[in-house]
């Protein structure tokens, strides 16, 4: 596990206010504040089942009470996008830019699959989430030591057998597979002893890591713009 924490207060203390990130893509929301003043990079998750949209606001609300955080003083806000579940991403998006738009607190958003292969890194990693329909959303990512993510298949959605196959021309080991949709990919023909991590945690702070030169130069996505990476095969591949 990469320790995060000394570089997310960096990134606090260059900007010089505190951060919040987080994401909504899969079953298990994650949340993370960080304050340099303090020195306190808090990091928890919840199930987003269980939490109605219109409540999302308010468990937000309530974690930054408890780290003694208000909207109005946050240098940036950064939300996972997707791809993932289209409910998740939804309320996510839409209360990130409630936020933002409430607040002024410029917006960022980045790859969910991104963050979830940094939080299983260091290595090559494959994130593969499951899908109602016969495809998974997926990417493969080499995670350096220092958490940053070199993207080697583009996420999307694809037909397991298809992604097996984009795995099995990366050069070196075997990329390990994780998240709900992992098991999908050996019955497609994953290589055996391919390595397996069913219920990885997502750690929201590498969403600040992924967006940290952007906060730092202030290049801030339009929250009128951005929108959730909604991912289909039938979009992909328009007939």
């Amino acid at each position: 596990m990469i320790d995060l924490h000394p570089r997310l207060l960096e990134i606090s203390r260059t900007v010089q206010g505190p951060l919040l990130a987080f994401d909504t893509s899969t079953a298990r929301a994650a949340l993370c504040t960080v304050a340099w003043q303090g020195g306190r990079v808090d990091d928890l998750d919840f199930d987003a089942a269980s939490v109605p949209s219109e409540s999302l606001v308010e468990v937000l609300a309530a974690a930054m009470a408890e780290f003694h955080l208000e909207v109005s003083t946050l240098k940036a806000i950064v939300i996972g996008i997707g791809p993932g579940s289209y409910t998740g991403l939804r309320v996510g998006l839409a209360t990130a830019k409630g936020l933002a738009f409430g607040g002024n607190v410029p917006l960022y958003g980045v790859s969910s699959l991104a963050m979830l292969a940094a939080s299983c890194g260091p290595g090559s990693i494959a994130p593969v989430l499951g899908s109602r329909v016969n495809e998974v959303f997926a990417a493969a990512y080499n995670v350096g030591v220092d958490g940053l993510v070199e993207s080697t298949i583009s996420d999307g959605a694809y037909i397991p057998a298809d992604f097996v196959a984009q795995l099995a021309k990366l050069p070196g080991e075997p990329a390990k597979l994780v998240g709900s949709g992992a098991t999908v990919c050996f019955g497609a023909g994953a290589a055996p002893g391919t390595a397996v991590e069913m219920e990885p945690r997502l750690f929201a702070g590498y969403g600040i890591l992924h967006a940290a030169d952007r906060i730092i130069a202030g290049k801030a996505d339009d929250p009128s713009l951005l929108a959730p990476l909604y991912l289909r095969v039938s979009e992909l591949n328009p007939v």
